[in-house]
């Protein structure tokens, strides 16, 4: 197993559970270093357990003129800022929206941008998906606002991601890709789970800031030095670990080995 997320486990019986079925594995690897702790906690034998990073920065993204040839025919102008909106379980934002439309306010406001492009994540065949969360969101807005309606594509998903000015988003792998692909990003939770997966990016990345949308206000200091970076040219995207490929931490060339 690779990528994985162990935790929060707080629940006696979960963790009984979990740890039972995790009792033999021979090979964990983990997307945050908390999960390395959660993971040795439910009785993983920490020689077996690796900081593998998500499997989600490996991703090689579509070709740059099939991306801008999609942005193209969609409308989208040169400069926006990417934006992913979810309402689930693990990201209850029906209540938050406010907040959330605020904080896109004033990233446009700072950098300067009016275009959002709304970038659907997870799809599925009723109206739970991300696309039916990001027409409620749309309706807030005060910019300019084009959805894409990309498809199960994670490609090209992560080449239109490249050609963003900045991205804000809900979901660990919108995240993780446009990190990858150098856009410098905020992530945004509401619960205890999406804080540990938005908390291990961070752990892995610069250019990158996570916070409550609940605790979220204008003044919010991560942000504006984020912002303020970005306007004077000094936010770089980078792994903060070592690797021999971008994305790719040790860990991941230690599964490697095993693996093969």
């Amino acid at each position: 197993m690779y990528g994985q997320q162990i935790g929060p486990v707080k629940r006696v019986i979960s963790k009984i559970i979990i740890g039972g079925a995790l009792k033999n594995v021979d090979l964990l690897g983990v997307r945050d270093k908390k999960s390395i702790k959660e993971a040795m906690l439910l009785g993983v034998d920490s020689a077996n357990v690796f900081y593998s990073g998500d499997e989600g920065a490996y991703l090689t993204p579509s070709a740059d003129e099939v991306a801008i040839n999609f942005l193209m025919e969609a409308g989208v102008p040169k400069e926006f800022i990417a934006v992913h909106f979810r309402i689930d379980e693990n990201c209850p934002f029906e209540r938050y929206i406010d907040n959330y439309v605020g904080l896109i306010g004033k990233i446009c406001q700072d950098l300067h941008i009016n275009n959002i492009v709304l970038i659907p994540m997870s799809y599925s065949k009723n109206d739970t998906d991300d696309l039916a969360a990001i027409k409620l969101l749309e309706k807030k807005l005060k910019q300019v606002a084009f959805i894409l309606d990309i498809g199960p594509k994670p490609d090209l998903t992560k080449a239109i991601l490249k050609k963003a000015s900045f991205a804000v988003g809900l979901a660990n792998h919108f995240c993780i890709f446009s990190l990858s692909v150098g856009t410098p990003t905020v992530g945004v939770f509401a619960t205890e789970y999406m804080k540990q997966k938005l908390s291990g990016i961070k752990e892995a990345y610069t250019g990158f800031e996570c916070l409550s949308v609940a605790k979220f206000t204008d003044t919010d200091p991560k942000i504006n030095q984020l912002l303020q970076s970005i306007k004077h040219g000094n936010a770089h995207v980078c792994f903060r670990h070592s690797s021999n490929e971008f994305g790719k931490p040790d860990g991941y060339n230690n599964l490697a080995k095993v693996v093969s």
